[in-house]
Formats: structure tokens, sequence, C-alpha cells
């Protein structure tokens, strides 16, 4: 991102002060060769933060736009990048026009997106699998992102965070299921928790993490901690069928702790109204079960402490039902989201927290957390996310849709 804003800045003063106008060429030429070097083939950068993508894609933008504007012509690499980026931040746009939240980016200043991409005058939407490794279910009101790819390697790493197969759910205008965010704006320590497998909704074995933070890497006049020892694999999958838009996959983050693999699968339903999801830990191959059984061991034959946590924002009231079975997500719309699982598994309420960049200081929430012990080979859990939407909002749903039927 320095590379690009002083890049942006040099073009944009040596378009505006004369003396300066033998700087704008060899400018065009360095950012041009940015554009091939830090964007690939997919429209998508190597720290996977989909925030600092929609900033890149802003200054190119703006930047395409000035040159024209002073009687230049963009190089061919600068104008493909555009074109590259646009499908890819479509893909991570949430129904309520805010980004995915993983790797240290927010969900962006309110309507940028939007701006941004009409602005470029691309269209396009990716054809099919994963957007900067991001899957992406959408059907109805509902919109939900899973971090289903490999981690942010080497220096491209200090600022991601472990969050293989962490999702985000929005309903509308609203979102619901989020993860803690980037803490960068709140201190090292703040930073750094938001940074944990805990801080993410997913499954979280013990107090371990799907990746380190580790050596401590020069970026910018700062030391910064980059990620290490993440997983090695991570096979995903989307489908489509009569169930709705459905995503597989795995990671081996917590492989050679426990000798478990983490399996996920998240269906959404045709309407947007159901999010099913399922969660196997298992061990696979005859070394993984050797390794299950010397941790097994280790931990005194008691099994692993499992937790899958579902972060809420803060704008979402949380009721558990008497019978500890369910959890009712209340809506500031009044529109209500229930989480059920089975009778086996312990459903609890815990503290969270929201960080945000554009707040004065961490926003408290909540989190619900459904845990489990693993004490076999295989353990599964199943949940499920269910909606109702109160009759006005119903009638008012019905009521467009007449119109819409009527005017086409």
């Amino acid at each position: 991102m320095p590379r690009f804003e002083a890049l942006a800045g040099l073009i944009s003063a040596a378009l505006a002060i004369k003396l300066l106008h033998p700087l704008v060429a060899p400018a065009t030429r360095a950012l041009a060769h940015e554009c091939r070097v830090q964007i690939d083939a997919s429209g998508s950068i190597f720290s996977r933060n989909p925030e600092e993508l929609l900033d890149i894609f802003s200054l190119l933008s703006w930047t395409a736009a000035a040159l024209r504007a002073a009687g230049w012509t963009p190089a061919d690499l600068h104008l493909d990048a555009i074109q590259r980026i646009a499908p890819t931040l479509r893909m991570l746009r949430h129904k309520d026009g805010g980004l995915a939240r993983f790797h240290g980016g927010g969900r962006g200043f309110s309507g940028r997106l939007d701006q941004a991409l009409a602005a470029s005058g691309s269209r396009g939407f990716p054809q099919s699998g994963l957007a900067m490794g991001f899957a992406r279910l959408s059907a109805g009101a509902s919109s939900v992102l899973i971090d289903a790819g490999a981690l942010p390697q080497g220096r491209a790493s200090i600022n991601a965070h472990a969050s293989s197969l962490a999702f985000e759910l929005t309903s509308g205008r609203h979102p619901v299921i989020v993860n803690c965010g980037s803490g960068r704006r709140f201190g090292e320590d703040w930073r750094r928790t938001g940074r944990g497998t805990a801080s993410h909704s997913t499954l979280v074995i013990e107090d371990f993490v799907s990746a380190e933070l580790g050596p401590r890497l020069w970026f910018s006049g700062q030391r910064r901690d980059a990620l290490v020892n993440g997983p090695s694999e991570f096979p995903s999958a989307l489908s489509l069928s009569t169930a709705g838009q459905k995503f597989e996959g795995g990671h081996n983050g917590f492989l050679a702790k426990t000798g478990l693999t983490h399996a996920r699968t998240l269906t959404l339903s045709p309407d947007g109204d159901l999010l099913s999801g399922e969660e196997v830990l298992i061990a696979v191959a005859a070394r993984d079960k050797l390794l299950f059984d010397q941790s097994m061991r280790r931990q005194g034959l008691q099994g692993f402490s499992c937790k899958l946590r579902f972060h809420l924002h803060p704008d979402i009231v949380v009721r558990i039902h008497p019978t500890g079975g369910q959890a009712v997500l209340i809506l500031p719309n009044s529109e209500t989201w229930t989480l059920s699982t089975d009778a086996t598994v312990k459903l609890a309420l815990e503290s969270s927290v929201y960080l945000e960049r554009q707040a004065l200081q961490p926003r408290a929430t909540k989190q619900v957390v459904l845990s489990q012990s693993a004490i076999s080979y295989a353990t599964r859990i199943n949940w499920v996310l269910t909606r109702t939407r109160p009759p006005e909002q119903l009638r008012r749903e019905r009521d467009h849709e007449m119109r819409y039927a009527i005017q086409t």
C-alpha cells in the first residue's frame, strides 16, 4: 500500500506542477509495474486484506481519471488491474455494502465501496470459486463470507489473522455474525488479540491457534510479527443443490498439536432464511490417529475441549432460551435469528469485543459458544441459524414484489 500511495501522490504532483511534468511518464510506468507484480490475474493482493484491496482500487481508479483529465493515457497494465480488482471486490461485499473484515481490514467507510465500483465502469463478477481466498454464499437478503484460502506469508502476513474457516453473516443492512476485527488502532495488545483464532467465528481446540505469531519483520520503519506454522492444506468446494448453496472446506492448522483436521460445511437455503453448519474434527491417516492418541495421553485422557465461536455485532441483542439449547439473536429491525444445536452440545453466552477503526475505543459485545469434547477420532457439531422476519417486514417485501411484478 505505501508504494501505491507514493506513486499516486507523485503522479498527482507531477500533473499539477509544470516543473514536474517530466516525472509523469516514469511514475506512470512504475505504477504499471506495481500493478503487474502486486496484483495477480484474479485481482487479488498477497495480504488478502479486503479493505487494503479497496484502498488500492480507489487509488488506481482516481489516478486513471486524473491522467485522462490531464490528457495522458493510463498504462494498459494500470487499466487491466482496475478491471481485475472490481469483480473480486464485488465478491467480498456483504449485502449491506460493507466489506468482509478479515486479515486486518475493516468494513470500509459507508458507501465508499459502491462509489468506487460504480466509478470503475466494471460490471463483472468472478465466474466461480474463491475470490482472493474467500468463499461467498448469497441468497435473499443474506450473505456469508468465509476465509477458505491459504494464509498470507512472510511480509504480507504482518497484519494477517489466524482466521482459517472463519465466517461472517450479514442479513440485509445488519451484520449478525462477525469477527472481532483489527485492533491496530487500539495498541499492540489489542492488535495481537484480534489476530488470534479465538477472535474469529470459527472452531478452536483448547487454547491453540490455527497459525502462530512468529518472528518480527521490519516494515515501513516498524517491527511487525508475521504469521507462521499455519495450515498447509486447505481444500474447499462450492456447490449448488435444491438445499441451497453449499461450502465445504477444511484445514490442518491443529494437526501438529492434536492429530485432528477441522472440516466445515455451511449451507445457505435458497431464500437465505436458513444457514446450517456441520463441524467435524477428524483424525484421517494412521499417523494422525497415532498423534491423537499421544496427545490424548498428555491430556490425561480427558479429551480436547472444542469451542465453536459465533461473535455477534454489538447491535445484536441475544437471549438464551430457558432450555439452554437455543440462542435468539434480535436485530435492530426486530428480525430474529435463532441458533440451535444438538442436545449433546453445551451452548453458552460469553463476552466479546468488536474492534473497528472508526470507533474511539473497542466496543463490548457478546459471543455464543458451542462446546464439546473431542474424545475419539471423529467429533461432530451440527448447528442451524434460522431467520424469522416480523409481519410488517414480510408485508413490505410482498408489496415490493407486487409493485415490481406490475412494473415489469
